[in-house]
């Protein structure tokens, strides 16, 4: 395997690399946390939604409950 050589000083070289390495893993740890951002929304709105869906029908439930007792009076009167 051939040895790559750079035509720009080592001192150069070595703070350059240092650099590029150290934003990419600023980039991975901020789209890493962005991440669980997302994830932890989406726990949390699937949640609501649940919550949300189980109140629906438990209303729809009751509204059908009530209608019915309604109709009950309206014959006895």
């Amino acid at each position: 395997m051939q040895e790559k050589t750079y035509k720009s000083p080592l001192k150069k070289l070595v703070r350059f690399f240092e650099q590029s390495r150290d934003n990419w893993k600023n980039k991975y740890f901020e789209k890493k946390k962005e991440l669980k951002r997302a994830t932890n929304r989406i726990y949390d709105l699937e949640s609501r939604k649940e919550e949300w869906k189980e109140r629906a029908l438990k209303a729809e439930i009751q509204l059908e409950e009530m209608n019915k007792n309604l109709s009950e009076k309206k014959i006895l009167l």
